[in-house]
């Protein structure tokens, strides 16, 4: 009966031993033959897609990408790209060809960069770290002059605003990408660094270095909705945090250890690539997109395989201050309807949490209408025997205050019509009083 043996038996001094072959495991009762779910282990063995057989599993890729290996998913264009700081410009490195151009002078060294595919916008910040931004046309622009000490940015392509994280003040803040104005996202218990968006789940993600030494990565709705800590990296220097938006991993380096790290977006699927850096390098950032790592330092730019990563290649020897992969597929069409154009009239914000997907926000001394408008707050007032319309500023400042309607009468209650542009109000000779203003005209009710 093979020992009793499901699949493999074999005799020993002391009996016999039981053993599975590959893609199945041996159960407590050291006899029959259980399938392993390869697809549900701590890291899967597909790049992208992966489904379960029994005794084995089959990889797939998502559209746009191609199965090579059996495993491995690569763009079927083959035409991936690094847009990268090198000096006071940003530079397109091709990854087959390894031949690098021009694109932009930044008159400055980017300390970090980001792109808007589809818009043809790329940003970057300075040296001052302050916000830049380049569209054809428009040549260079610096983007919200007030805003200081930003360290790293990222593109919501759905929207086409932009996101940064600022040391000093310590918040994190969404704007549009004309200038028009911005808001602040998150500003507590917040020392942020190392940002990267995830529209399709209408998440953000970023390392916080907390009080103490108590450094997290974490997590948020793109409104700032439902905070949480994923990952508790105290002793590990985290750096260059990244996102593989096809399988909702989160990838960095940690220095202390000389690995790349990742987990999934929920905080799961901790796993580590040991032995990923060179002896002593100083690495500045991180990208991952198909089955490939990439990463820098001072003096070059190197990749490596997820599937053999302890074969590194050089790409570029050139001093790189950042950089990101650019391709089409980094930045895929949107899949729902949130913030779709006209539903806000400035700032909208993709969320997780609320029911239509999305929020409406207002730069600093506008408020928000229930219509999604922002508009400047506009009080009505009465002083004895005139009626006042207060402008009101930042933080509840009053701007300036203009004389509308002045009765020979003393004014007991005022209210307003705003679309009709009709002002009421009672007087202390018991009249209902209505002022129209377009034609103007006044009128006793009662």
């Amino acid at each position: 009966n093979n020992g009793g043996c499901m699949e493999k038996c074999t005799e020993t001094n002391w009996g016999v031993r039981c053993s599975c072959g590959a893609g199945w495991e041996l159960q407590a009762d050291g006899q029959n033959c259980t399938d392993v779910d390869e697809c549900s282990l701590m890291y899967s063995p597909c790049s992208q897609l992966c489904k379960n057989t029994l005794g084995s599993f089959t990889c797939d890729c998502v559209k746009g990408y191609q199965l090579h290996s059996g495993t491995i998913c690569e763009v079927a264009d083959n035409a991936t790209q690094i847009l990268l700081a090198t000096g006071p410009e940003l530079a397109l490195l091709d990854v087959r060809t390894r031949t690098c151009q021009s694109l932009i002078s930044t008159n400055t060294t980017p300390g970090a960069i980001a792109y808007d595919l589809l818009r043809e916008a790329y940003y970057w910040v300075d040296e001052g770290k302050s916000l830049h931004s380049y569209t054809p046309g428009k040549g260079n622009t610096v983007l919200y002059p007030d805003v200081q000490g930003v360290n790293s940015i990222s593109v919501d392509w759905f929207t086409g605003q932009l996101y940064w994280a600022s040391s000093h003040p310590q918040t994190i803040c969404a704007g549009l990408s004309d200038g028009r104005g911005y808001v602040k996202v998150l500003e507590k218990n917040l020392v942020p660094e190392q940002l990267t968006l995830y529209p399709a789940k209408r998440y953000m993600y970023w390392v916080n270095r907390g009080e103490k030494g108590r450094t997290l990565i974490e997590a948020a709705g793109m409104d700032g909705s439902d905070r949480q800590v994923l990952a508790v990296v105290l002793m590990e220097e985290p750096l260059g945090l990244t996102l593989d938006s096809i399988t909702g991993r989160l990838y960095w380096i940690s220095e202390y250890k000389e690995s790349i790290e990742t987990i999934k977006v929920d905080g799961s699927g901790r796993y580590s690539f040991p032995e990923m850096l060179l002896k002593d390098q100083d690495p500045l950032g991180l990208m991952v997109f198909e089955n490939w790592f990439f990463w820098s330092d001072q003096e070059k730019l190197l990749s490596a395989s997820r599937s053999s990563p302890r074969e590194k290649v050089v790409l570029l020897n050139s001093s790189i201050s950042a950089f990101t992969v650019l391709h089409e597929l980094q930045q895929p069409p949107r899949n729902t309807t949130a913030c779709a154009p006209g539903l806000c009239s400035h700032i909208c914000l993709l969320s997780p949490v609320h029911p239509k997907g999305y929020k409406c926000a207002c730069p600093e001394s506008t408020f928000l209408l229930p219509s999604g408008k922002c508009a400047e707050l506009t009080l009505l007032y009465s002083t004895d025997k005139k009626i006042y319309l207060l402008q009101v500023g930042p933080k509840g400042s009053a701007l300036n205050s203009t004389l509308v309607l002045e009765w020979p009468h003393n004014i007991h209650l005022q209210d307003v019509d705003w679309k009709r542009d009709s002002l009421y109000w009672t007087d202390d000779e018991g009249d209902l009083m209505r002022f129209t203003g377009h034609p103007r005209r006044k009128e006793a009710i009662r």
